[in-house]
């Protein structure tokens, strides 16, 4: 081989590397300039379809609120669960959607006070469930 090809090839190796390293360098000053667009992030809604939620309002009123993320159909408390209280207006086979509510009154007797948990049912896979009543005031 012939001295002037060598580096004829030496120098094009050379050259191709301090090239590749000076657009790497290049590439990263270009991005500390104008850093890329964040990615997108999807927000995924972690709420349950269907939840429940009773809020103490005042006295004997109370709110069974669906705290889901899903319409919850055909709900109803279950009187069986509420045994030895008086109450009115359960829901009895209404529809909630997410964020919605209905209003119930249960009052104490002199056997019972207030119960610690109703029974909600829907139609739905996870019912029933047990919702805890909040203690009054």
């Amino acid at each position: 081989m012939e001295w002037p090809i060598f580096w004829s090839i030496c120098a094009g190796i050379v050259g191709g590397v301090v090239v590749e390293a000076i657009s790497g360098i290049g590439k990263r000053m270009f991005e500390r300039v104008f850093p890329p667009p964040p990615q997108r992030v999807e927000l995924v809604d972690s709420r349950p379809p269907v939840d429940w939620l009773i809020e103490w309002q005042s006295g004997s009123l109370y709110r069974l609120r669906n705290v889901g993320r899903e319409k919850a159909v055909n709900v109803r408390i279950d009187p069986a669960s509420l045994e030895g209280l008086l109450f009115r207006y359960l829901p009895d086979g209404i529809d909630l959607g997410a964020g919605e509510s209905r209003d119930f009154l249960v009052g104490g007797t002199t056997d019972r006070s207030s119960p610690g948990e109703v029974w909600v049912s829907w139609n739905g896979p996870d019912s029933p469930a047990a919702v805890s009543m909040p203690t009054q005031g």
